[in-house]
């Protein structure tokens, strides 16, 4: 889907050819995460972009670790529930196992050297 596409298909379905007023924001007042969701998704002027960011099981194997976790100690808005750790057991996924062959459903099979 093209994003012309997709814009069309957001003006459509978009509330804001409605005369409700309930997704205008109020002075002094911060919104919902929800709202604050669908104001993003109907291009509404949200107060943040909704997002979610994470550093990957590859991250966490090949940097070091306490320099990454002091990154994510300065960045709380990125991060909300950090919590510094001992130690971190980066989790691969099925194609990130070094010498663990995987097959997918349509049989091509992946591999890697390292996790």
């Amino acid at each position: 889907m093209s994003v012309q596409q997709m814009l069309r298909l957001l003006s459509i379905w978009s509330p804001t050819r409605t005369k409700s007023n309930c997704m205008k924001a109020q002075p002094g007042k911060q919104m919902t995460a929800r709202n604050n969701k669908l104001r993003a998704i109907r291009f509404q002027r949200p107060d943040y972009i909704p997002m979610s960011f994470r550093i990957n099981s590859a991250c966490w194997h090949h940097y070091d670790q306490n320099a990454l976790q002091d990154l994510m100690e300065l960045h709380p808005f990125l991060f909300p529930d950090f919590r510094r750790q001992e130690q971190v057991s980066p989790q691969f996924g099925l194609t990130q196992r070094k010498d663990e062959p995987y097959t997918d459903p349509w049989g091509c099979i992946w591999e890697t050297t390292e996790n």
